[in-house]
């Protein structure tokens, strides 16, 4: 039971070939700081099954802050446990990612931020680094795959996930593992140059629905009176009532899709700069 509400969709552990592929970003900036491995202390705000701190210590490093609370809750209190670095997959669910990355920025320490390959185009996050000239994104040669705790899901992810990087973080490009690398990207130009991202913003939920019952009528997978209730914003899918794809490609039942941006019903951030109490899964 977590103090915090889950979405079926966000609740996914991050691989440990994701954090390798950032080791030796963590590794040089212990070099910047004058710290060593085993005492760099990372905060991971966002908790699944304590996943991150088990895969960060078999790294090297062993004082990862990842307890099973409410982050937003803890921030809100001004409890947030010291700590060099910010190193987070947050819930890609409603406006996690806007919040998680408007505490790094506001944090004024070093964060990695694992995310959807599509934020590196949208306003929001353009608005929120625009100040910060170390930004920096590392794209992986493969994608990465998300587990659930309950072991559901699809064998790969649905979309590519990159890190992105800031605060002082230093921007090297890794190759931590046998036949994969890592590249290094400074803009989201080069990104677009690339093709690493959208050329154009991701469609809404409702504009991917209509888009998938053309396709699916278009292929005969769904009869007229189905792909009609889909294409009107139900949630009915063939064969699985409201199931739909959750965080990593991995089945949600009964959950939200995740990885567009979903309905808030939760309090917004407070004029002062505050982050409102809410709850979220996690995937460290």
């Amino acid at each position: 039971e977590y103090p915090f509400e889950v979405e079926y969709g966000d609740h996914f552990e991050t691989s440990g070939e994701a954090y390798a592929d950032v080791s030796a970003v963590l590794r040089r900036l212990c070099g910047d700081l004058g710290v060593r491995a085993r005492d760099l202390e990372i905060y991971d705000p966002f908790y699944c099954q304590g996943g991150a701190k088990h895969r960060l210590a078999e790294l090297g490093f062993p004082r990862v802050y990842n307890r099973c609370e409410d982050f937003y809750a803890v921030a809100a209190a001004g409890r947030v446990p010291e700590h060099h670095c910010v190193l987070t997959n947050p819930p890609y669910s409603g406006d996690h990612k806007e919040r998680a990355l408007e505490f790094c920025v506001r944090n004024a320490r070093p964060w990695l931020m694992l995310m959807p390959s599509y934020v590196a185009v949208k306003e929001w996050f353009r608005a929120a680094v625009a100040a910060d000239p170390s930004v920096f994104f590392l794209v992986p040669s493969q994608r990465y795959e998300y587990f659930h705790p309950e072991g559901t899901g699809h064998d790969e992810s649905p979309f590519t996930s990159i890190w992105y990087g800031g605060g002082g973080m230093p921007a090297i490009s890794t190759a931590a593992r046998p036949g994969v690398h890592c590249t290094l990207f400074r803009s989201i130009e080069e990104l677009r140059n690339h093709k690493h991202v959208p050329v154009r913003n991701r469609l809404g939920p409702r504009q991917r629905k209509k888009l998938r019952a053309k396709m699916a009528e278009k292929h005969g997978e769904l009869p007229p009176q189905e792909v009609a209730a889909v294409g009107e914003g139900g949630a009915k899918m063939r064969g699985n009532g409201s199931r739909g794809k959750g965080r990593g490609g991995k089945q949600q039942r009964g959950a939200k899709e995740t990885g567009g941006s979903s309905t808030n019903d939760a309090a917004t951030a407070s004029s002062s700069g505050e982050i409102a109490p809410r709850g979220g899964g996690r995937g460290g």
